[in-house]
């Protein structure tokens, strides 16, 4: 696999931290990111719009400063328009929706933007959890 070999070791702050102390790379990570949504989505397919040039072109930039900072993450398809990216909330009434501005929260989270994440029909799932699940208030 490309990247950082020891991506799963680590939270979101403890990459920014490795990235902070350049001890890892923030392309490497983008590309470790890249490795596993290739990986992983064909059987998962949660990944609809694959932003993978626009992520290594912002991980080759200067990185702001910040918590997260050079971490990649999916930004899903629920509220959080990007410009020029198809939006559809999870429903096919939005079918053909492209978003012509950002929403603020996209506008804050651009920096670290690697792809969108496929939600559910009107986002009906919601939990992270089954809703039966032991412990599940849901």
């Amino acid at each position: 696999m490309a990247g950082f070999a020891e991506y799963d070791r680590y939270d979101g702050l403890g990459l920014a931290t490795l990235v902070r102390d350049k001890e890892v790379s923030a392309a490497e990570l983008i590309e470790t990111a890249i490795a596993r949504v290739e990986a992983g989505n064909p059987g998962l397919n949660v990944v609809v719009h694959k932003l993978y040039d626009a992520a290594r072109a912002a991980a080759a930039q200067a990185l702001p400063a910040g918590a997260f900072t050079g971490v990649p993450f999916m930004l899903k398809d629920l509220g959080a328009a990007q410009k020029g990216v198809p939006t559809t909330g999870g429903s096919r009434f939005f079918d053909g929706y492209v978003a012509e501005v950002d929403a603020t929260i996209t506008e804050r989270y651009r920096e670290a933007a690697c792809c969108r994440r496929r939600t559910p029909p009107m986002a009906a799932a919601r939990s992270a959890s089954p809703p039966h699940a032991a412990g599940s208030s849901a």
